[in-house]
């Protein structure tokens, strides 16, 4: 970690996740990151205690864009192909 600054600097971990990841969010609490899956049309969920893969999640075609409420009661999805969002709760 940087002396200089109170920033994470160093990678400590590599998470695999599905094919093109392309947008990330996390939930308010910092206990889940959400990341899109253009090329699987999926949603990988990352448990950030230990940095796993807890569940994969079907959306639309082509998921980027992605979003929590700030309550961290749903997460929303744009599909770009479908022109559709997809919402988890």
């Amino acid at each position: 970690m940087n002396t200089t600054m109170d920033i994470p600097d160093d990678v400590v971990a590599t998470i695999d996740v599905g094919n093109d990841p392309w947008g990330i969010t996390s939930l308010p609490s910092g206990n889940y990151i959400y990341v899109t899956n253009r090329g699987d049309d999926n949603v990988s969920v990352i448990r950030t205690s230990d940095n796993s893969v807890t569940a994969t999640i079907n959306v639309g075609r082509n998921p980027s864009s992605i979003c929590s409420l700030p309550t961290g009661t749903a997460v929303y999805i744009v599909n770009y192909a479908d022109g559709t969002i997809s919402v988890m709760q």
